[in-house]
């Protein structure tokens, strides 16, 4: 019985002494920015979002793809709806709605979309949405429903 209290009692005091130190608190405050449909230029469902090594947002949703610089959002133009991302150095792939392709950042500081659905007589007429990429060391591989491609990193594409 004298344990259970002495463990109360210690436990109190250990609650009571984290409670009143501000020495974990945080300082400052944080800032938050919300983003509202009109200023993104989009409807208010995201699919995906990577961050680049050119220190940019990019955000994959129904009108395509969005660009952000820390200051403003600049509109991608795409073929369709996008579902993916995946970051890879100087590219980012995108699968979206019956295509796929890649972002490749230009001169002017802006990524332009390039598609890689009808760059090879392999592929069916017809696609299904890609919403799923990976990666490995020598390829980039787009999933849809029914549709698996496999992409050399060279851009020649082997549907699998």
């Amino acid at each position: 019985m004298r344990n259970k209290e002495i463990f109360k009692f210690v436990t109190s005091v250990l609650f009571l002494c984290t409670c009143l130190s501000g020495g974990y608190a945080q300082k400052g405050t944080v800032y938050l920015q919300n983003y509202d449909r009109e200023m993104l230029g989009s409807n208010a469902q995201n699919n995906a979002l990577v961050y680049t090594k050119d220190h940019l947002i990019l955000v994959a949703n129904a009108k395509g793809a969005r660009q952000y610089n820390g200051r403003q959002w600049k509109a991608i133009p795409t073929k369709s709806t996008l579902y993916a991302l995946l970051n890879d150095k100087d590219i980012v792939y995108v699968g979206g709605r019956s295509d796929f392709g890649y972002l490749q950042l230009q001169s002017t500081g802006v990524y332009q979309y390039h598609s890689l659905a009808t760059s090879s007589k392999k592929l069916p007429k017809t696609l299904d949405n890609f919403s799923f990429i990976k990666e490995t060391p020598k390829h980039i591989y787009f999933l849809s429903e029914k549709t698996l491609v496999q992409v050399k990193r060279k851009n020649q594409i082997h549907k699998i």
